[in-house]
């Protein structure tokens, strides 16, 4: 409790004034006293970036609605008023949809110990008040937080929830580079077994979760569409070529993501399988980490 951690440092100090400054920097360094939550370990390797939930709803109602029986189905469901206002239908009110919700959802790879004996993948979530705490994270940088574990999983991985913005992230020094992590801790394929993998999941129609890609980036497209640049990865040990599509993967990426490797560069990728309207399949990058 607060008490006893200032009657620790008076004890300490013998000065109450002493004791009270000591306390205000723990608090204000992590706000361990205030924080329910567990304490992690690690470090950010791809961002959404930071949306209105809202605003989403908002736009895929209207979308939807441009179509004349989707859109008398939205009036049905209460998504959507007779005269095109979109309705708040979570609450099932009937009250148009107002206000924001500020939402960011990032790749991170974490630890309950310093020492990184042992690391997982997980989402790092923040809602509202909790986007204070990680707008401003920097990515690959090494970090102490705390957080709560989500109650349910997305695409297998656990999600781990910022909630308030007292979650503070204190970036801490470490010996290890984050590739290390990923080689010792995580589970990486090259490109043509994880174009194996795509395929087999096709076949048995099994869930496709998020993998780890190593290879070579051969090309970069910096051109964004439809708020995602492309580029390409092959095989460490040759350098292939689009038709060859046993060595040769094509990646998507949120245009929020900073591109800081080049062509010719070993890259290690975190992502799923999708296909696009012509059927064609792409890696859909969430996050990544220069080998270096």
């Amino acid at each position: 409790t607060l008490q006893k951690q200032y009657e620790k440092y008076l004890n300490e100090t013998k000065d109450e004034k002493k004791a009270l400054r000591q306390l205000k920097l723990e608090l204000e360094q992590n706000s361990s006293l205030l924080v329910r939550g567990d304490t992690y370990y690690g470090f950010i390797i791809g961002t959404e970036g930071i949306v209105d939930i809202v605003q989403q709803m908002r736009e895929s109602i209207l979308r939807q609605a441009e179509n004349p029986e989707r859109r008398e189905e939205l009036i049905a469901q209460g998504k959507l008023s007779p005269d095109g206002e979109v309705l708040d239908y979570r609450r099932k009110t009937g009250e148009p949809l107002r206000g924001e919700e500020p939402f960011c959802r990032m790749l991170a790879i974490v630890s309950s110990v310093p020492e990184f004996t042992e690391a997982k993948l997980v989402y790092l979530e923040a809602r509202d008040g909790g986007v204070q705490s990680i707008k401003d994270l920097k990515l690959w940088q090494f970090y102490k937080f705390k957080a709560n574990k989500g109650k349910k999983q997305r695409d297998g991985l656990d999600k781990l929830v910022v909630s308030k913005p007292a979650y503070r992230f204190q970036p801490i020094q470490v010996e290890y580079k984050p590739i290390e992590i990923v080689n010792y801790h995580l589970t990486v394929y090259g490109v043509s077994e994880s174009i194996d993998l795509y395929f087999q999941a096709i076949e048995g129609s099994k869930e496709r979760p998020i993998l780890g890609v190593k290879g070579v980036v051969s090309e970069i497209d910096l051109d964004v569409r439809y708020n995602k640049r492309r580029f390409a990865l092959t095989e460490e040990e040759e350098i292939a070529v689009e038709d060859d599509l046993d060595s040769y993967l094509i990646c998507r990426i949120r245009e929020c993501m900073p591109i800081t490797f080049s062509r010719g560069d070993d890259l290690v990728v975190f992502g799923r399988f999708r296909t696009d309207r012509k059927q064609n399949f792409f890696l859909d990058v969430e996050g990544y980490v220069v080998v270096e």
